[in-house]
């Protein structure tokens, strides 16, 4: 079960947004995250065959940390699928992360007993850069290169965690940061980092205007994903 914000919720998250004299990337400026993107379906289809076939190299299952979750598609199938052993979900949005504990409970996700998997959400700003990152094996974003800005201090994030040790995995619906985040990588020693299409899906159900176009059928839609492997890999494929 994922939920996602209601029409009147819609409507109050875009008010507030469009009445902010906020930047652009602020939390008062975003409707965005209370609802389902289909970058986040493919990125928890790559992340969830990683769990199932990598262990590390002492035969434990991998942890996992999503940034700027929304609704937290990814990070709900990575503890329902009990191959990891601890998801965290961050986004710099409380009312998002809510409407994730919501769904959290309703299936059952919060009984480490179900999946042996531990799941939290923790409130965060990935472009405060001043602030650590829980530490993971795996860190995965779905749909977050809206702005340059943040979509450059995303690649900071990103090429720190490669250098750490962790595998990294972001979805991107061709969104207008791209260019900036792949260029910033490229400064960062990764030269060679590209998106690769995939299918997605469309996602259907109650989009208020300003958040995006409602679906009324199902059809592909192309998402790129973005994997970057360490150089001294903590995993084994098993």
């Amino acid at each position: 079960t994922l939920l996602e914000a209601g029409a009147e919720l819609q409507e109050s998250m875009v008010e507030s947004a469009l009445a902010s004299d906020g930047p652009l990337d602020s939390p008062q400026a975003d409707p965005y995250g209370t609802v389902l993107w289909p970058a986040a379906i493919v990125v928890a289809r790559r992340l969830l065959h990683i769990l199932s076939t990598t262990r590390k190299s002492n035969g434990e299952r991998l942890s996992v940390l999503e940034l700027g979750a929304g609704t937290g598609l990814v990070s709900l199938a990575a503890a329902a699928s009990g191959n990891a052993s601890h998801v965290v979900a961050t986004d710099f949005q409380q009312v998002t992360l809510d409407i994730l504990e919501r769904a959290i409970s309703a299936n059952k996700l919060d009984a480490r007993s179900i999946t042996n998997t531990t799941i939290e959400t923790q409130l965060l700003d990935f472009a405060q850069e001043d602030k650590a990152l829980p530490p993971a094996d795996v860190v995965v974003v779905a749909d977050v290169l809206y702005y340059a800005k943040t979509a450059q201090a995303l690649a900071r994030r990103c090429a720190a965690c490669v250098k750490g040790g962790s595998t990294v995995i972001v979805g991107d619906k061709g969104r207008p940061g791209r260019p900036a985040f792949l260029r910033e990588l490229e400064r960062l020693g990764f030269p060679d980092a590209q998106f690769v299409p995939e299918d997605g899906e469309a996602v259907l159900g109650h989009r208020h205007w300003v958040i995006a176009d409602e679906n009324d059928e199902p059809h592909t839609v192309a998402i790129g994903l973005l994997v970057l492997e360490p150089l001294e890999p903590r995993t084994t494929n098993s």
